[in-house]
Formats: structure tokens, sequence, C-alpha cells
């Protein structure tokens, strides 16, 4: 299932749809991957994706102390996470971009398949 939004997937899949115009020099392959990369970052809720890896972890320890928690020790848990995790998270999706690009140099193929699955979800 596609994490893009119906919204943030079309502009995406313009981008894609003229990949031979656009792919002739590396740096418009870099500028299209970095456009695309950002729309993607753009559409993720990123507290809601942190939120899965806080949430399990609150309800074991609830399960297993016996207690519940809410309020605020519930908000300084996630409040530690957001901050702690979302830079580590959105690094590396960040740097995407440079990786697409030498991907794409090599074969076309790549950027059609990304069209497609764009299409397709």
């Amino acid at each position: 299932m596609s994490q893009i939004s119906t919204t943030a997937r079309a502009p995406v899949t313009a981008l894609f749809a003229a990949a031979p115009a656009w792919s002739q020099s590396a740096a418009d392959r870099l500028a299209v991957s970095q456009e695309y990369s950002a729309k993607v970052i753009a559409d993720m809720d990123m507290d809601r994706t942190i939120e899965r890896m806080w949430r399990p972890v609150l309800d074991q320890v609830q399960a297993r102390q016996g207690v519940t928690f809410s309020g605020d020790p519930v908000e300084q848990v996630r409040t530690l996470y957001l901050d702690t995790v979302s830079e580590p998270l959105l690094s590396p999706m960040r740097g995407n971009a440079a990786t697409m690009a030498m991907v794409q140099s090599r074969t076309p193929a790549p950027m059609g398949a990304i069209h497609a699955i764009l299409d397709h979800a």
C-alpha cells in the first residue's frame, strides 16, 4: 500500500511521466529526484509513523506493570520519541535523491518503474 496520498501522487507522477525529457543530464536527474524525495517526505505523517514505534512499547510497559499512563507521562514519551527519532528517520530519506539519480543514470528503467508504482498504488 502506498504511503503517498492521491493529492501528492499526481504531481509526483507528472514528474516521472516526462522522464525522457529531463533525464539527459546528471543535474536534471538529481533535481527531479530531490523534488520527488521532498514530496514523499512532505506527504508522510511522521508523527503517526513514530507513534507506531513508541505506542506498542508503552502498551507493553502498562500491561506488565498493570498500570495505565495518560496525560503528561504519555506526552513526555511522545515528545522524547519525536525529538530523538525524527531526524534519524528523515536524514536517509533526504539522501535518497542522489542514489535515485545515480541509479537512473545507469538505466532509464527505475524512473519508469517508480512511475508505474505510483500510478497503480
